[in-house]
């Protein structure tokens, strides 16, 4: 799948494509990119990337130019998420090869020392001062990094975020906020100073860039050039041009590698400097330091984690407060820092973790899998938003006409929960017009069918799922329980109604098995839980030749 192409001057053409390369759980397996020029050969780089079970990034193996080697051969992880070591390939001088072979030590989350096996100091290298150490405030914000040479950080007390660094050699960097924390002012100890004023940048109280939906406007030469950026599915600014004689004129071209460390060597640098090209977010590069800002917090991209723990890490307590996007950073982003939307735990639980003004609702598992489904408005939510609710019993329930999304949130929450937690997706009639609804009660070996709140008469059908074993294509179910509340319901219905509601099992491989109106055997269906099937499926009439009781 294309991620970019774009023709150029000269002929260049610039591409990017991934491919999902046998990951069968969302994760991409693949990104190629390629600089193709009028002439072969074409310098095509690609990464071939490899996970664990949690879909956490263990390798990302690279193919590139003759002599190139940007590949990470390494990347590990202790119970919590925290990265415990890894290594890095680049450019050393001259000849390429492992550049940074890195242990992590641990206080906690907390990182306490970085040691790097391999020495020397390289651009975007990694370089371990001293002890490597790492000192902490109380409430986690990092306060001093020796590898950074940076000797205390002092915090404004309300946001948490940075208000003074300082170096050991006696350089300081300043940063003003306003209430809300969006960040006014940076001042150097060198005299040069930044101001951001509604999408405006002013360094040292001239204007600098003015942020357009293509990319920037820049203040140049006395006057305003704009300035088109190509990003990558990340938001990583790949490619920067502007309107040149005969077509565009490439100014940048970056690579990154998976953490976001730049590919020395494989580029064009932007002879009109742009600190914002990983993510649209500011690298702090006036005394070349390892941190971008994400708005809520930094990040080191060379260590792979962020400077201070998560303003919400209440939300998600099987996380690390300091990881950065779960560990999986081809796939996923941070907006800010924070976690965003709602995030369900591994029984199934689904917690709001903030409420953004996105025209979605995001629900993230606790490995890191996610799904998106798309509110009616911006201020409204989804079916997702109204599972965050539950009784004073637990049972929580959402309801859509969207069989499509039904069917692919009980898919999700049945795949991604660990615990035996049953759910159960249902179809009913309601005042002419088909209803969907996905609810759990928490429990294992319980869906709480009494209350869905859906008259037996409307019901069209229920599935529910039963995890481990029990989906095996050879086990004898239904369960007892199961035969007990379906002949209960249909023995009701038929009292007042010829027109039956069917009942499922769903399998571990997306097959269902239907139970039967006596609830005395069950058998393999054809049925998929697609949403096609979803829609397709018929109340039996109990006067038919051809109903199953």
């Amino acid at each position: 799948m294309a991620i970019f192409v774009a023709i150029l001057r000269n002929g260049i053409k610039l591409n990017s494509e991934y491919e999902t390369a046998g990951q069968w759980s969302g994760n991409i397996g693949k990104q190629t990119w390629s600089h193709k020029k009028p002439s072969p050969p074409a310098d095509t780089r690609s990464y071939t990337f490899s996970y664990d079970g949690l879909s956490r990034l263990t390798a990302a193996s690279y193919s590139g130019l003759t002599g190139e080697s940007f590949g990470l051969p390494l990347v590990s992880y202790d119970k919590n998420g925290n990265i415990t070591a890894l290594q890095r390939n680049g450019k050393m001088g001259g000849p390429h090869g492992l550049m940074d072979n890195l242990t992590y030590t641990y206080s906690g989350n907390r990182l306490s020392a970085v040691n790097d096996a391999i020495s020397g100091e390289y651009e975007v290298d990694f370089v371990k001062r001293g002890g490597g150490t790492y000192g902490y405030h109380a409430n986690g914000a990092l306060n001093s990094d020796e590898n950074e040479k940076i000797s205390s950080i002092t915090y404004n007390t309300f946001l948490n975020l940075p208000e003074q660094v300082n170096l050991n050699d006696g350089r300081w960097i300043k940063y003003t906020y306003d209430g809300a924390g969006t960040l006014l002012k940076t001042e150097y100890s060198n005299g040069e100073y930044w101001e951001y004023v509604e999408g405006v940048v002013f360094k040292n109280g001239q204007p600098y860039q003015m942020a357009i939906p293509e990319g920037r406007a820049v203040y140049e030469s006395s006057q305003w050039k704009l300035e088109y950026d190509i990003k990558d599915h990340l938001g990583n600014t790949r490619v920067s041009f502007r309107e040149g004689v005969g077509g565009a004129e490439l100014k940048a071209k970056t690579d990154f590698d998976p953490w976001g460390v730049r590919l020395n060597g494989t580029g064009t640098v932007n002879s009109f400097q742009n600190r914002w090209e990983m993510q649209g977010k500011e690298k702090e590069s006036t005394f070349n330091l390892n941190m971008v800002n994400f708005g809520a917090r930094y990040y080191n991209a060379t260590l792979g984690r962020f400077l201070s723990i998560d303003p919400r890490a209440t939300e998600r307590e099987w996380l690390t407060p300091y990881n950065y996007v779960q560990n999986n950073p081809i796939m996923r982003i941070d907006p800010d820092g924070a976690f965003d939307d709602y995030a369900m735990r591994d029984d199934g639980r689904v917690v709001l973790v903030q409420k953004t003004e996105d025209k979605f609702d995001r629900l993230t598992a606790s490995n890191g899998n996610e799904i998106k489904i798309n509110k009616a408005t911006a201020s409204s939510g989804s079916i997702i938003s109204q599972l965050s609710k539950e009784d004073s019993g637990g049972f929580s329930m959402g309801t859509t006409t969207n069989a499509t999304d039904a069917r692919n949130l009980y898919n999700f929450m049945d795949a991604n929960t660990t615990r035996g937690t049953e759910f159960s997706l249902a179809g009913s009639m309601e005042n002419g017009r088909v209803n969907y609804s996905v609810s759990t009660s928490h429990e294992i070996g319980s869906t709480s069918f009494d209350k869905i709140g859906i008259k037996p008469t409307n019901l069209i059908f229920h599935i529910h799922n039963h995890d481990g074993d029990l989906n095996n294509s050879t086990a004898t179910y239904p369960s007892n329980a199961d035969k007990t509340k379906v002949d209960g319901v249909l023995r009701e219905v038929v009292k007042t109604s010829r027109f039956l509601p069917r009942f499922f099992l769903s399998l571990e491989n997306g097959a269902m098995r239907e139970v039967y109106q006596k609830g005395k055997k069950t058998e393999t269906t054809n049925l998929n839980i697609r949403t096609a099937n979803l829609k397709n499926i018929k109340r039996y009439d109990y006067y038919s030749k051809n109903r199953k009781n």
